[in-house]
């Protein structure tokens, strides 16, 4: 089962729309929070999508450091984009999901990529349950193409290595750049990954959701 992650920009039956053309089971709807009613609008706007819908809805709330505590205490799936201060955020806040790891300005190291993990970071995601997410939109718009999936390669050898969950989604608000689940685990073997770990990583939202 496949669950895509996507940012509706008023625009949440036009990813409905996509994801029934891709064959994907079901959309995370991810939206800033901002407080307890913020999360109450959201899911009234998804109780409603639902009723005409034959994809599975779920919101997921972005939120930033302490953020991520009040979502939590909501029983509601908290999304973090990575930082500088990445290893606080995995280690101290502990989100459900990180996304964009690969993407914070820094230059690579002389043998390896900067690719914003290491051990400890890793280490902190494993014991903490943090699936680490790579961006297929972000993948779609490098300007930077080679570094980009050099970090990613790098990042999933990582997780692999310390045990780290990931995932891979469109993490997109145009729905145009929606991808199916065939295209995305193609593109994960495309760049090395095993063949099972291609497989968990796009299935791995879907287990978050349904609690798998």
């Amino acid at each position: 089962m496949f669950y895509d992650v996507v940012f509706p920009q008023g625009n949440e039956k036009e990813f409905i729309e996509m994801a029934g053309n891709l064959d994907v089971d079901g959309l995370c709807l991810a939206y800033p929070y901002k407080n307890k009613a913020s999360v109450r609008e959201a899911k009234s706007r998804i109780e409603v999508l639902q009723k005409d819908s034959a994809i599975k809805l779920k919101p997921i709330f972005l939120a930033e450091g302490r953020e991520v505590y009040k979502v939590h205490d909501l029983k509601e799936l908290a999304l973090a984009e990575a930082s500088d201060e990445s290893r606080e955020i995995i280690a101290k806040y502990q989100p459900d999901v990180v996304y964009n790891l690969e993407l914070a300005e820094r230059k690579d190291f002389a043998k390896s990529r900067n690719s914003g993990l290491d051990k400890a970071i890793c280490q902190f995601a494993e014991k903490n349950g943090v699936i680490s997410a790579f961006s297929f939109s972000c993948v779609l718009n490098s300007a930077n193409l080679q570094v980009l999936l050099g970090r990613i390669r790098q990042n999933a050898r990582l997780c692999k290595k310390y045990g780290v969950k990931t995932a891979i989604a469109s993490l997109s608000s145009d729905p145009l750049e929606m991808r199916s689940p065939h295209d995305l685990r193609a593109f994960l073997l495309s760049i090395g990954t095993h063949t099972a770990d291609a497989k968990r990583s796009v299935e791995s939202i879907a287990g978050l959701v349904e609690g798998d």
